[in-house]
């Protein structure tokens, strides 16, 4: 039955973000999303690795953010999918280069530096709860590396980067799905204030 559920909330909201993402203003939005993501952040000492996404299916197009951190002495790294129900890896994206990139495992551009660890993750989505609970698109990726980077105590804060049309009134959560700590719009910052 929430396997079902998500399944519809899927098929509702995936074709409105390709549309909000054909006429989301990035250079309107950006700024003040940058803004929201260094107040959750706060000031940090090194090492400073950030775990971004290459924007595909109308994402949240994030490549201005993660300029606007390598060009603040952030080391970036990018998600690189491997077998079915095991963590993505994030491999060093030297330089911002987008000829760097090669096609990865459903087509998704993947630089090919060194793995790097992220204390700071930006996580795309499908959809997202007021209490930070995160839908995506279903293959558990996301949730096996929070996970993962949370038992090796890396990681600092996971921040879902969304379009505020992505928010849900409910998502059926189940004992496996991972929440953030806060999910950025363009309209505002959720913060988790409980677990779900």
């Amino acid at each position: 039955m929430k396997q079902a559920t998500k399944a519809i909330i899927r098929n509702r909201i995936l074709p409105l973000r390709l549309l909000q993402d054909k006429t989301f203003e990035l250079s309107k939005n950006i700024p003040q999303m940058i803004k929201s993501i260094n107040e959750i952040i706060g000031v940090k000492e090194t090492p400073k690795t950030l775990g971004g996404y290459y924007p595909i299916k109308g994402e949240l197009n994030i490549l201005p953010i993660l300029r606007h951190f390598y060009d603040d002495a952030w080391t970036i790294g990018l998600p690189q999918t491997g077998a079915k129900n095991t963590p993505l890896n994030f491999v060093c994206w030297q330089n911002l280069s987008l000829s760097e990139l090669t096609k990865g495992k459903f087509s998704i551009p993947t630089p090919s530096g060194s793995l790097v660890y992220p204390n700071v993750l930006l996580v795309p989505l499908v959809g997202f709860t007021d209490s930070c609970g995160r839908l995506g698109y279903g293959g558990g990726y996301y949730d096996k590396t929070l996970r993962l980077l949370r038992q090796l105590k890396v990681l600092d804060v996971a921040i879902g980067i969304a379009y505020e049309m992505q928010r849900c009134e409910f998502i059926p959560f189940e004992d496996n799905d991972e929440p953030l700590d806060a999910i950025v719009t363009e309209n505002r910052v959720y913060q988790k204030l409980y677990s779900i």
